[in-house]
């Protein structure tokens, strides 16, 4: 996807998320938490009494994501480099405390295993984020400054 059209579509998403705050209209919206703009719409949603809720799907390695991404260009479905997914990868692993503390309700799965359902790996809500019994390194990693935190 050219960086112009990535840009004209997030400006038309961002747009859409701010319509329906202000409106007090219920919405949901697809990120790869790539950045932390869907954190602070979920801070403006929430003063504006909205309750919150997020579901992480992550993987223990880029290399899965590459390959994925992969196929389904390879299927005629949209691509991204190598280099993309894995900053993308990257940056949502790091950016998912952020999310546990903001939104009301995150739940964390584990997509890593090919074609099977994702596994609930962890959960918090307000903030409180518990690891399911046999969570991954990889979550572990990521959450382990808000695992337990009141």
């Amino acid at each position: 996807i050219p960086p112009s059209v990535r840009k004209a579509v997030s400006r038309e998403c961002e747009r859409f998320v701010d319509e329906h705050i202000n409106a007090g209209q219920s919405f949901a919206v697809e990120t790869t938490m790539r950045t932390l703009v869907s954190v602070q719409q979920a801070e403006r949603a929430r003063a504006q009494g909205f309750r919150t809720v997020l579901t992480f799907l992550g993987t223990n390695s880029a290399d899965i994501n590459v390959e994925r991404v992969l196929q389904r260009a390879q299927a005629g479905g949209h691509a991204a480099s190598e280099i993309e997914i894995r900053a993308v990868h990257s940056a949502a692993l790091a950016n998912l405390p952020e999310v546990v503390r903001v939104f009301d309700r995150c739940r964390i799965l584990d997509s890593s295993a090919p074609w099977r359902r994702p596994r609930l790996v962890a959960r918090s809500i307000r903030g409180r984020c518990l690891l399911e019994a046999g969570a991954p390194a990889w979550v572990v990693a990521a959450l382990s400054k808000v695992v337990g935190r009141v």
